[in-house]
């Protein structure tokens, strides 16, 4: 007699701690450099985001928004000195996402 079982292996990752201590530095007129402390050990990356108007956007645009793990600063150009902006980051995995520690 032969049995055959089919065997579901559910590997359950824990969402990553927040990243905290985050500033942004004015690099040039039109350049800022994003920074933060790294608060978790199981990132796969962190989502940044600015304020466009009313609308959160990821300031990303390869990797599905995400920086690999590990980064924890991002050069931003393109920007008018005259206008204020606004950015947040999280950390974000496959088992879900931190929450966003504010905004700067």
């Amino acid at each position: 007699m032969t049995f055959a079982a089919n065997i579901l292996v559910l590997w359950l990752c824990a969402s990553p701690a927040a990243p905290s201590g985050f500033s942004a530095t004015a690099v040039a007129p039109d350049r800022i450099s994003v920074s933060w402390l790294d608060n978790s050990r199981n990132e796969t990356g962190f989502r940044l985001q600015w304020l466009n108007d009313s609308t959160w956007e990821d300031v990303l645009t390869t990797n599905g928004g995400l920086t690999g793990p590990g980064v924890t600063t991002v050069s931003v150009g393109g920007l008018d000195n005259a206008n204020s902006y606004w950015f947040r980051v999280r950390a974000e995995n496959v088992g879900g996402y931190s929450a966003w520690p504010g905004r700067n």
